[in-house]
């Protein structure tokens, strides 16, 4: 996968995350996970598995006990590295709160009568729990945005939001995790855009030319719009880039994802 993009340097610098009013962090000094393998199932595997049942522990410690599925999706797609599967579902809208700063404190490992594998975890973590609601007004709309394009296609959209925001504009390959910042760089600085008016991404001073070297892939396009001008520093990638919404209070976020396949230009 490559992207040529015209006059645009893209900065590196150490990711910082955000806090603030929204959320409330929340100290676990003990939860506990129980997990049992089959006979295709590796001792790291279940162990991970523990871990996660761990995690819902703490987070039912801490008082979020609704969506627990969200959360064991949540989990799943972490040990699987499939990030892309987030900002494709309902899992970031429905999630209250996350897990972090996780330590093993003890490990245990048992074989069931059946004979399987069986651990036993107990973890230190801490919570991060959302304390506010989505604000449904921080939306936009988004157009120009095709499903379909052929390698040397221009990427072009327009944002109109429905209420004065800042935004984060990301494209990210499925395959290869490879990311770009497309929204704001060197060439089209940040800025707040206003209620009812309409932004076209990327702006007329470079442009964003797709292509691919296989037959066909899927990318993504990711909006966040924030109402407060939270940057995004760091590497850009599905994890970083959740891990960096998911500490952003609910009514300060939203996020929009285009997926956009991309096929191989045909030989002359």
């Amino acid at each position: 996968m490559k992207y040529l993009v015209l006059f645009l340097i893209f900065f590196n610098i150490m990711h910082l995350a955000f806090s603030g009013d929204g959320i409330k962090k929340i100290k676990i000094n003990k939860a506990f996970g129980i997990a049992v393998g089959d006979e295709k199932t590796s001792l790291e595997d279940v162990k991970r598995r523990a871990i996660n049942e761990a995690k819902i522990d703490a987070l039912k410690q801490a008082g979020i006990g609704e969506n627990l599925s969200s959360y064991q999706n949540l989990y799943k797609t972490e040990d699987t590295k499939n990030y892309m599967e987030l900002f494709t579902s309902d899992v970031l809208v429905n999630i209250r709160g996350d897990v972090n700063d996780v330590k093993e404190l003890n490990v245990k490992k048992d074989i069931t009568p059946e004979g399987f594998i069986q651990v036993t975890v107990e973890i230190s973590c801490t919570v991060i729990k959302y304390t506010t609601d989505p604000d449904m007004t921080l939306d936009a709309e988004v157009d120009g945005i095709e499903k379909f394009y052929k390698s040397g296609d221009k990427l072009n959209f327009n944002v109109s939001p429905n209420v004065n925001s800042f935004a984060r504009i990301f494209l990210v390959v499925r395959e290869t995790n490879e990311s770009f910042l497309i929204f704001p760089n060197e060439y089209h600085k940040n800025f707040e855009m206003k209620k009812g008016e309409k932004y076209s991404f990327p702006s007329d001073k470079y442009e964003l030319e797709l292509s691919t070297n296989i037959d066909s892939e899927i990318d993504n396009v990711i909006i966040v719009l924030l109402k407060e001008d939270i940057p995004y520093t760091g590497d850009i990638s599905y994890e970083k880039i959740y891990r960096w919404i998911n500490m952003i209070p609910l009514d300060k976020r939203k996020v929009i994802t285009s997926s956009i396949n991309i096929t191989k230009a045909a030989k002359k």
